[in-house]
Order: C-alpha cells, then structure tokens, then sequence
C-alpha cells in the first residue's frame, strides 16, 4: 500500500486527476476537508460511497459519461463525516496494536506520494522512497 497526500486545497477536476492517477483503493479525510470530498464527488458522479443530495449543476450529466473511476470507500477521521462515510475513529479503537503483516518491500520502492497544487496545471506527484 502506497499512500498519496494530496493539498487539501484542491477541488473538482484537479482533486479528480489526484484521485485517477492513483488508483486510490480507499479515500480517508478529515472533517475539515468535508466540502472539497463532497464536490469532488459532485464532478467525479459518484465514486464515493456516500450518500450526497441530489444538487443541479450545468453539465454533470455530460460528467457521468466520462467517470473512470472506481467506487471507493471513504472514512473519516473524526466526526462530521458525510453520510455513509465509515468513522475510522471508532474503527481503530477496536483493533490491535500489533505490527500488521504487508507485503517485503525495497528501499527503492515508493513509500507515499505528495502531491502539489500544481502551479502549470494538474497536480505533479513528489515519490518518496523506502529509502528517504
């Protein structure tokens, strides 16, 4: 598993190409963050799994058509989560302190990724290594 920080000032269609390029498995926010993860579910149609009310905006349906992304869960850290969003919080109150089992990895491998806002277009993706 290879985390991506993403800037949390990101919206829309750059948060969108964040999300792509990743090919995140799972999405995890904070409750401050709550408004960009909703819009970005606005112009993503629905790749969260939370519920967002129906809201009217010119051209979503042309967006729907273009979705490549999978469903993805998403968990909140704390509380203020969108509905359907599962609280991590609660989650990791109940698991273990033991080391997890992963997959042998190299120092060469990527550990996390850092993404920017992007200052000549989509957000460019830093990789730091096992070895930083």
């Amino acid at each position: 598993m290879i985390t991506a920080l993403i800037n949390t000032n990101l919206r829309q269609q750059p948060l969108k190409h964040c999300l792509e390029v990743t090919k995140c498995k799972a999405v995890i926010y904070s409750p401050e963050t709550t408004p960009g993860i909703y819009f970005c579910n606005l112009v993503c149609v629905k790749i969260f799994h939370f519920n967002v009310y129906p809201v009217l905006i010119p051209g979503l349906a042309e967006l729907q058509d273009e979705n490549k992304l999978p469903k993805v869960p998403t968990f909140c850290y704390g509380h203020g989560g969108l509905e359907g969003t599962k609280n991590l919080s609660k989650i990791l109150a109940f698991e273990s302190g033991a080391k997890p089992k992963g997959p042998k990895t190299s120092y060469k491998d990527p550990l996390y990724y850092i993404y920017t806002s992007g200052t000549t277009g989509l957000p460019k993706a830093a990789i730091i290594r096992h070895s930083r």
